[in-house]
């Protein structure tokens, strides 16, 4: 696995830990489909909503938050990809978010910004 890849795991399983310790239910991780991937799958039971999270890792040399990048393109991608697992796990009854967590590494230490319903 490249380094890249590697700090982008790292990431995820740091918002992954950030989000199960706010409450919320782990479903899944990298979800996939031919039009896309969904980092993180959680249910937020206080608002009986799927929330698809795009984890976005950066170092903190780098002058944006990773939440700067998510654009349109991916959140239509999001959408796309998020309506197939709905439909395949059942959870069509529920409303669906788009959330956006952004994790900036400084040496061992992690800030994380996160974005409900971009």
């Amino acid at each position: 696995m490249d380094q890249r890849r590697q700090f982008g795991n790292w990431g995820e399983r740091i918002a992954k830990k950030y989000l199960e310790n706010k409450g919320y239910q782990f479903l899944e991780a990298n979800y996939s489909q031919k039009m896309g991937e969904i980092d993180l799958v959680f249910f937020d039971h206080s608002r009986q909503e799927v929330v698809f999270v795009e984890v976005k890792t950066r170092q903190k040399e780098q002058y944006i938050m990773g939440d700067d990048s998510v654009g349109r393109s991916k959140i239509r991608k999001m959408q796309t990809v998020a309506r197939i697992f709905l439909l395949e796990r059942h959870y069509e009854r529920f409303f669906a978010r788009f959330d956006v967590v952004s994790v900036c590494i400084n040496g061992q230490k992690a800030e994380i910004r996160h974005l409900i319903s971009v």
